[in-house]
C-alpha cells in the first residue's frame, strides 16, 4: 500500500473518506448524493463509460507491447482515465471549439506547472504531517475562494495565496532534497517514463476524443434542424443523411456549419 500510494495520497483519502461519512448524516446530502449516483448510472453514461476503458485498455496495450508501460504505472493510468481521461469529455463545450480545447488541454499537461507538481509529488512529508496539512489546505483553499469573489476581501486573499505559495515552496524543497540525495533512483528511465505517461496517453486519446465531439456536434445539429419538421418522419431522414453527405467525419466543417447559421442553411435546403 505504502509503494502503490504516496503519502499525500493516503491523507488525501483518509480525509475524503471522513469527509464522506460525516455528510451522510445530513439527509439533505444524501439525498444529493442518490441523486448523483442516479444520473452516473444512466445508460448513456454506462457506454461511455464502457467505450473509454476499452480504447484505454487499446492505449496500455499497445503502450505494454512496445515496452513503454508497465504495471507499476497502473495507478497512475488509472487516475488518469477518470480524472483526464473522462474529464475532457465532460468538461467539452463545442463553443469554443475541438481545437483550441485541446491546445488549452495540452498545454497545461506540458507546462512548468505540470513538472513542479510531478515533483513535489515524488517526495512526500510523512504521512502524520499530511494528514494535519490537507484540512488546513482544504479549508485555506476554500477561504481564498470565498476571498477572491468577494472585494471587500481582496487583502485576505492576498495573504490565503501567500500562504499557499509558502506551502508550495516547502514542498518543492523537501522533494528537490529528497531527488538530490536519491538521484541514482529517481533519474532512471522508469521515471521518465511516468513523467510522459499523461502525455502520451493524452496524444493518444486524441482520435477517441474527435469522435465523441463529433458525435455530440451531430447529436446536436440534428436536434436543432429536425424540430421543425420532426412529425415529418422522412424530411427529418432525408435531412440527417444530407447532412452527413455534406459534412462526413469532418469535424472543424461540423463546427463551421454550427456556427454560420446562415450557411448551414443554405446547405441543408438546397435542391434534392
Amino acid at each position: 500500500m505504502a509503494n502503490l500510494f504516496s503519502n499525500r495520497e493516503l491523507a488525501i483519502g483518509v480525509w475524503a473518506i471522513i469527509g464522506l461519512c460525516c455528510a451522510l448524516f445530513s439527509a439533505k446530502i444524501r439525498k444529493s448524493i442518490f441523486q448523483f449516483m442516479k444520473t452516473a448510472a444512466s445508460w448513456r453514461l454506462i457506454i461511455l463509460y464502457l467505450a473509454i476503458f476499452i480504447y484505454c485498455s487499446m492505449m496500455v496495450f499497445v503502450l505494454y507491447s512496445v515496452c513503454f508501460w508497465e504495471w507499476s504505472f497502473l495507478k497512475d493510468t488509472i487516475v488518469w482515465a477518470i480524472a483526464s481521461g473522462f474529464g475532457i469529455l465532460l468538461r467539452h463545450q463545442q463553443n469554443n471549439g475541438f481545437k483550441n480545447y485541446l491546445k488549452e488541454y495540452i498545454i497545461d499537461v506540458i507546462s512548468i506547472t505540470a513538472i513542479v507538481i510531478f515533483i513535489s509529488s515524488s517526495y512526500t512529508f510523512d504521512l502524520w504531517i499530511e494528514l494535519i496539512t490537507m484540512p488546513f489546505l482544504f479549508i485555506l483553499g476554500g477561504m481564498q475562494a470565498v476571498a477572491e469573489n468577494n472585494s471587500k476581501y481582496k487583502a485576505a486573499a492576498k495573504v490565503l495565496q501567500a500562504l499557499f505559495v509558502i506551502y508550495g515552496f516547502i514542498a518543492i524543497a523537501f522533494s528537490l532534497h529528497g531527488i538530490i540525495n536519491d538521484f541514482q533512483e529517481f533519474f532512471t528511465t522508469e521515471t521518465l517514463r511516468n513523467f510522459l505517461l499523461p502525455i502520451v496517453l493524452l496524444v493518444m486519446y486524441i482520435p477517441f476524443y474527435y469522435a465523441y465531439a463529433l458525435y455530440c456536434a451531430y447529436e446536436t445539429v440534428h436536434i436543432q434542424l429536425k424540430w421543425p419538421i420532426r412529425k415529418d418522419v422522412s424530411a427529418v431522414r432525408y435531412l440527417k443523411r444530407k447532412v452527413f453527405k455534406y459534412i462526413g467525419i469532418n469535424l472543424f466543417k461540423m463546427e463551421r456549419f454550427c456556427e454560420y447559421r446562415q450557411y448551414a442553411i443554405a446547405v441543408v435546403q438546397g435542391e434534392k
